[in-house]
């Protein structure tokens, strides 16, 4: 190999001494003249061992930051970043491969002739004790070529926009322009999120090309608290980049806060479902729900967020739901009487009522049908401003916090239901 590396490949890791020798065969194999530059996050186990050692088998050299306490993958890529030294890109993850079937030559040779800031390729997803190659529709390129505010506009009009890192090469000169804008603060999760529109935001141009270029291992499970952090990060996302849009692209700042808002109501009905189905558990093992929340969401979600998150998820939850009458009923069975008078003139109220069923071990259907009920009245004022969401934060005790999670699961249930009934996140993520 050259001497003089035509790509820099960017990799942060923690506690990976199981799978990122597989990540760095599988770039070894594809015999491109790289530079490694692995970022490690204040690794537990040997991961800095295990690469140095391959490092000396393969006789590649590897640069290894090593971060004195974690920082997290969107601080330590960014490290990482700083660090590339070829004039092509590519951002990974230390427990994926590339996959033997990619053909990186042919993706990098498209970079280097049309000199594209973002080269746009495939990805496949491979669940864990499988060998099966699943496409992922949420990866693939939007468009054949861009330039400007039309790759951000383009990205930000779909209804899942592609952003994430790993089957896209970036130019030097786009590293370093997000390594200027790039905000100094700590994303515990969902990185991707934040470069990749940062990517997006700053690049002035785009190809797309049919190469696969990336093999992601997918997760069997997701535990509530990973969404707890996914929806700090959605979150924190709105709050630092928000002003990034509106001065380099205000035409789409609308677009960017939809976004922001469709995302967080996904990952917070997500994580309403994972917290009902560990919430189930900890029943069953007479644990402390209270012990739960504080242990597995309140150490990543401040209360006020978490507030916030369900307000606009059950709100939003609950209008998509309101026009999908016949498909409810015809998923609930049931009648006219989906929202009967309650006797409780507070909805919060009524709805932890319901919830206090649940919580005692009643996982009938008529008491989730309750809580669902309760859930959607509670949502319909929300969506229609006639409650004061600030008055409900400052009430936002631990019963207050497990009742919207709980009415929560319930809307997210039923959207899952009517539009990927075959979805269960609380056995598979997707």
């Amino acid at each position: 190999m050259s001497d003089t590396p035509r790509l820099s490949v960017v990799i942060p890791m923690r506690n990976c001494a199981h799978c990122v020798c597989a990540m760095l065969d599988s770039l070894l194999a594809q015999n491109i003249s790289m530079q490694f530059v692995l970022i490690d996050d204040a690794s537990e186990d040997n991961t800095i061992t295990r690469v140095e050692d391959w490092s000396r088998r393969n006789n590649q050299p590897v640069e290894i930051v090593c971060n004195k306490e974690q920082m997290f993958s969107y601080r330590s890529r960014l490290k990482g970043l700083a660090l590339a030294s070829a004039p092509v890109v590519w951002c990974m993850d230390a427990d994926d491969i590339v996959p033997p079937n990619a053909n990186i030559q042919a993706a990098l040779v498209i970079m280097e002739r049309e000199k594209p800031d973002i080269l746009h390729g495939k990805a496949c997803g491979v669940m864990p004790g499988d060998t099966i190659q699943k496409p992922l529709p949420w990866t693939e390129p939007v468009a054949g070529h861009l330039t400007g505010s039309e790759i951000f506009s383009t990205f930000m009009a779909q209804a899942y926009p592609p952003a994430i890192l790993w089957n896209k090469f970036f130019s030097a000169r786009l590293a370093k322009a997000v390594l200027t804008a790039a905000p100094d603060i700590t994303v515990r999760y969902f990185d991707v999120k934040f470069l990749g529109l940062l990517f997006l935001l700053y690049a002035q141009s785009y190809t797309a090309c049919n190469e696969l270029m990336y093999e992601y291992r997918m997760r069997p499970h997701r535990p509530a608290w990973l969404y707890a952090r996914q929806v700090d990060a959605l979150l924190l996302l709105e709050e630092k980049l928000t002003r990034q849009v509106e001065r380099h692209a205000p035409n789409h700042l609308d677009a960017f806060l939809a976004y922001c808002r469709r995302r967080l109501v996904i990952q917070t009905g997500h994580l309403s479902l994972m917290a009902e189905a560990e919430l189930r558990q900890v029943l069953e093992q007479e644990h402390s729900p209270c012990a739960w929340l504080e242990e597995n969401i309140l150490t990543n979600l401040s209360r006020k967020q978490l507030h916030h998150a369900l307000c606009v998820s059950l709100a939003d939850n609950t209008t998509k739901l309101h026009g999908w009458v016949e498909d409810l009923l015809r998923i609930h069975a049931l009648g006219s009487s989906f929202f009967p008078c309650l006797p409780d003139p507070s909805l919060l109220g009524a709805l932890k009522l319901a919830v206090r069923e649940w919580l005692c071990r009643d996982f009938t259907p008529t008491t989730c049908r309750r809580i669902a009920q309760c859930g959607m009245r509670l949502g319909l004022r929300l969506a229609k401003s006639e409650l004061d969401r600030e008055e409900l934060a400052s009430n936002l005790s631990d019963d207050a916090a497990l009742a919207l999670l709980l009415g929560n699961a319930q809307l997210a249930r039923a959207i899952t239901a009517i539009m990927a009934p075959d979805i269960d996140i609380t056995r598979k993520a997707n």
